[in-house]
């Protein structure tokens, strides 16, 4: 009898974790998805290689309208373009009304909400643009999926800094390194890029990175996408300028402070100019972020020392 009385103590006290615990159903599907005349198909169809875009106005959106008696949770935004300004607003007594400002710090955005039923993103700087998203998912209350990614920023101290020209070249050349020290050592991993690429890349790139492990926000450079053999030819190039570049790499040390740097081959793997300068620069920027009296030129003006660097 004690026994019997003991299992059914433990089942009530199981009951609530339970009941904490379930997971969000995603909505997405269930919803009728606007925006004034143009087709809205694309902005939910599992293919993150398609863009779907707004008309060309003022304050564009996408408008959400959930079945009666059902409500929102959380909206989670894959952007195409990074909007200048954004919200997510809710009609109420026939009025939108903002009921959570948009962050730009993430392509990727997450946004809780309150139990919505009608709602709708809009980009709110003013300006006439266009709305430009790749995927979008719409959740009820309860504990997100795995795949969701909720960003956090740079850290101010990272155990590891992978250094690489593009998208893709932190997994295809640095192999197992991302998924052993920050998915199995949960180590704090930042990944840098030079090369931003267009939207779809950058949409993988967070995507891989999650998957592997990484919560820290990649840091992404404005170095066109280019193409040379040579390293005197890659910076021979508009917007690649050597100082340019030594100077990002050097800032990124000072920003997240990694004790260990790994990078690409000095002679780019199979050539890439632009995997050439990410060696380069990285070996380059160590003196240049160590450099106490280079502080008034960076934003980030507290020196570093990086302590190892693996090319």
């Amino acid at each position: 009898m004690k026994t019997i009385k003991a299992l059914l103590a433990l089942m009530m006290l199981l009951i609530p974790v339970c009941a904490a615990a379930q997971e969000a159903r995603e909505l997405t599907a269930d919803c009728v998805i606007t925006s004034g005349h143009v087709r809205t198909t694309s902005a939910h169809d599992n293919d993150y290689t398609t863009a779907w875009r707004s008309e060309r106005v003022r304050r564009p959106y996408l408008e959400f309208q959930l079945p009666e008696g059902e409500t929102a949770g959380w909206l989670y935004v894959c952007f195409a373009d990074m909007p200048q300004s954004w919200a997510v607003e809710e009609k109420i007594d026939g009025k939108w009304q903002v009921v959570a400002d948009g962050s730009t710090d993430y392509i990727h955005a997450l946004v809780e909400l309150n139990g919505q039923n009608r709602f709708r993103i809009v980009e709110n700087s003013g300006i006439t643009t266009r709305l430009k998203l790749n995927e979008v998912f719409v959740f009820g209350a309860g504990d997100l999926p795995d795949w969701v990614q909720r960003w956090e920023p740079t850290p101010e101290k990272a155990d590891l800094l992978l250094l690489v020209a593009h998208p893709d070249d932190e997994l295809l050349f640095l192999g197992g390194t991302i998924p052993y020290y920050a998915g199995e050592m949960g180590r704090k991993v930042q990944v840098a890029y030079l090369v931003p690429t267009m939207p779809y890349r950058r949409l993988e790139l967070l995507d891989g990175l999650w998957l592997c492990g990484v919560k820290n926000y990649p840091m992404i450079g404005h170095f066109p996408d280019k193409y040379q053999l040579t390293l005197k030819g890659m910076y021979a190039q508009k917007g690649w300028s050597r100082e340019s570049v030594y100077r990002f790499v050097a800032e990124t040390y000072r920003a997240c402070r990694p004790d260990v740097v790994v990078t690409q081959d000095v002679n780019g793997e199979y050539g890439h100019g632009a995997h050439r300068a990410a060696a380069d620069a990285a070996q380059a920027a160590i003196a240049l972020a160590a450099d106490e009296n280079d502080q008034e030129k960076m934003t980030h003006s507290e020196p570093w020392q990086v302590k190892k660097l693996y090319l």
